[in-house]
């Protein structure tokens, strides 16, 4: 999942920030996680870290 968002991001730091974000993501929503694909859930969830972390570039 790291390489997605550094492929995302394209930048070390930029991604090192969002694969953080998207880890504690994984750690709150885990009892939600309904055991469908894993990897399908991690990989929406590092997207979705990655989009939000963009918002918060335009918005800053």
């Amino acid at each position: 999942m790291y390489n997605l968002a550094y492929r995302l991001c394209g930048s070390k730091s930029d991604a090192d920030d969002v694969f953080q974000d998207a880890f504690l993501r994984v750690y709150r929503f885990l009892p939600g996680f309904r055991g469908d694909s894993l990897r399908g859930w991690l990989r929406r969830i590092v997207m979705n870290a990655f989009h939000d972390s963009r918002q918060k570039v335009r918005r800053g």
